[in-house]
């Protein structure tokens, strides 16, 4: 009995010192268990926080996309309605009778170079220009000289405009003929004959004998300097400047030192004295005009001339009108053999 008494107070002893060990077992395991919660939650907050910093990233890209592809449908609807707009702007037009009509030039090929010709004097067609009933065409000019009556058919001309053709005329654009000289201008084929008179890129020829050398006004001038400096005078402008010219030579060249332009004085040999004129090589009709003045002086006697140099485009043998050239007796002459020239070139003002 005893010793179970002892057995049964051993386990009794026993039974609160287990259940103390287990307390803190569980105690210890509650703690565990809690932290290890904490720190699954803290990672499951940073990842739903990474989450939402994804889906705001997402979501941004999204509203931009969104906002350019709402900004590129108003654009396109912006050009609908504009081009809504001009198709209803031409329709219009047309419904009021707006003649629409492409300005950029075209490139025609006239077969018949005469076709935009006056067919009774040839020359290009200037406006105005008149028809008669029969269609036969005619400058102004023309139904002046004729009466007013068509030399084809015998109606009256010179009443009726052809408006077509003026328009075509006002319309086209030619080259001038000098293109191959250097003259670059595209002109109205009504200004033709005017320009390629005045034109600054007319070809002159060289007045050196046994030269063929033909171009441009400018471009003989260099050629003259460079191939025939040594049978030329060299002057300038304003200043006066003396040589010995021979009775007997018919020509003296002349070339200014500043723009090179080239001159020739004249001279004709008669039985009673010589003539003598200067003249400027350049195109015919160029508005640039040079003033001269020679001076032949013997002991106390002096002859004094003045006058503007007749422009060439070759030199010529055509003796100028009596008003246009000095006049020199033989008693002027210093020698058998020469004359004692001062002359003086200088360009006229406007």
């Amino acid at each position: 009995m005893a010793r179970f008494s002892v057995g049964v107070g051993d386990e009794s002893g026993a039974g609160p010192s287990s259940s103390s060990r287990r307390k803190r077992i569980r105690r210890t395991n509650a703690n565990y268990v809690s932290v290890s919660s904490a720190d699954e939650r803290e990672e499951e907050e940073e990842e739903e926080e990474e989450e939402e910093e994804e889906e705001e990233e997402v979501d941004d890209v999204i509203h931009s996309v969104y906002e350019e592809e709402s900004e590129n449908e108003e654009e396109e609807d912006d050009e609908e309605e504009a081009n809504i707009e001009d198709e209803s702007k031409g329709e219009n037009d047309l419904k009021l009778g707006t003649r629409v009509s492409n300005s950029s030039p075209i490139s025609v090929t006239l077969t018949d170079s005469d076709v935009l010709d006056c067919d009774i004097c040839c020359e290009p067609l200037t406006i105005p220009v008149f028809q008669c009933e029969n269609g036969h065409i005619a400058c102004f000019a023309c139904c002046t000289k004729l009466s007013n009556k068509c030399p084809s058919c015998s109606l009256p001309i010179g009443f009726n405009r052809c408006r077509a053709i003026e328009k075509v005329i006002e319309a086209v654009k030619v080259s001038c003929v000098n293109s191959c000289y250097g003259c670059s201008e595209a002109i109205g084929y009504n200004d033709k004959s005017l320009h390629e008179k005045t034109c600054t890129f007319s070809p002159c020829k060289c007045p050196h004998f046994g030269c063929y050398f033909i171009n441009s006004s400018q471009k003989l001038y260099d050629h003259f300097r460079s191939a025939h400096s040594q049978i030329a005078t060299s002057f300038r402008y304003y200043k006066e400047l003396f040589i010995s010219l021979n009775c007997y030579s018919k020509s003296r060249f002349l070339q200014a030192k500043s723009d090179g332009t080239v001159f020739i004085i004249h001279n004709n040999s008669e039985d009673n004295g010589n003539i003598l004129w200067i003249s400027c090589i350049s195109p015919s009709l160029s508005t640039r005009k040079f003033v001269y003045e020679l001076r032949v002086k013997v002991l106390d006697n002096t002859l004094s001339f003045t006058s503007i140099a007749k422009n060439m485009q070759a030199l010529g043998s055509n003796q100028p009108l009596s008003h246009d050239c000095l006049m020199v007796p033989r008693g002027f002459r210093s020698s058998t053999t020469h004359l004692q020239l001062r002359f003086c070139i200088s360009p006229k003002s406007t």
